[in-house]
């Protein structure tokens, strides 16, 4: 079993722009898709909990902090796996240790079936929760969300899983999604946000369905110069000198024409 910020929109608009133009020369015209651009999360989209019996409490997530949304998103996240019922959870035990899972590991799952039982009746997706934690700036969030796999996205949002077409748009808009929000994010000094932009565009850029290494340069050399981290300004050093040996010297010119767009709005 498997174990489970902010510019205006015009500056938002503007590294939209700037960030999604093409530079390879060889990329075909065929590989040009439409975006699907995120959609503004505004907390009246989202339903509260109804009022929970006994000692229950009612999550009212437009007014939970960024960290306060991550947390419960992580909380739902990890109780996705774990078995609903009491019922359910002696079956699972039992079937555990008739296959020799370590006690540790059915442990664990016990100790989450007492966490998440406060959570069966919740009708919050975490999805939506990391997506509201983002809009208040959570980089961390950001962090979360790129981590979360095409299943979990699908399963939590409720895409029909059974048309292809629906599961390739809904895969294109998730990950339009994440890169627009980390490019966001990262513009705003966001870490995390760069690290993932920087490692991302190294195997896939949404504008194009190529990886682009210009755009991985021009975000490590823009977080080398705005970033205070010692340690992250060597680890973004490292990888963006890697790069380099593998760059033309055309690639190398727009990577560095890209970066001073992108210095030119942070200032």
């Amino acid at each position: 079993m498997k174990r489970i910020i902010i510019f205006s929109t015009i500056t938002v608009s503007i590294i939209l722009l700037l960030i999604n133009a093409p530079f390879e020369s060889d990329v075909s015209r065929n590989a040009q898709i439409e975006k699907a651009q995120p959609q503004a999360f505004q907390p009246s989209n989202f339903k509260t909990s109804p009022t929970r019996n006994k000692n229950k409490k009612v999550l009212n997530t437009p007014s939970l902090s960024s960290h306060q949304l991550l947390e419960s998103a992580k909380s739902i996240r990890r109780c996705k796996g774990v078995p609903k019922t009491r019922d359910e959870l002696t079956v699972w035990i039992d079937n555990a240790t008739s296959i020799g899972e370590p006690y540790e590991f059915i442990e664990d799952v016990s100790s989450r079936f007492t966490l998440c039982s406060e959570l069966k009746n919740e009708e919050h997706n975490f999805i939506k929760l990391l997506l509201l934690a983002i809009e208040k700036g959570s980089d961390d969030a950001l962090d979360e969300l790129w981590a979360v796999s095409d299943i979990e996205y699908f399963e939590s949002t409720g895409v029909d899983t059974s048309s292809k077409q629906a599961v390739f748009e809904h895969r294109l808009k998730f990950i339009n999604m994440k890169y627009a929000f980390a490019q966001k994010l990262a513009m705003n000094g966001g870490e995390k946000s760069q690290l993932r932009l920087i490692k991302g565009f190294q195997h896939f850029d949404p504008a194009t369905l190529q990886p682009n290494i210009v755009k991985a340069v021009a975000f490590a050399e823009y977080a080398m110069q705005t970033t205070n981290n010692n340690e992250f300004y060597l680890k973004v050093s490292f990888i963006k000198n890697s790069l380099l040996n593998k760059m033309s010297a055309l690639q190398i010119e727009q990577a560095e024409d890209l970066t001073q767009k992108l210095l030119g709005v942070h200032r």
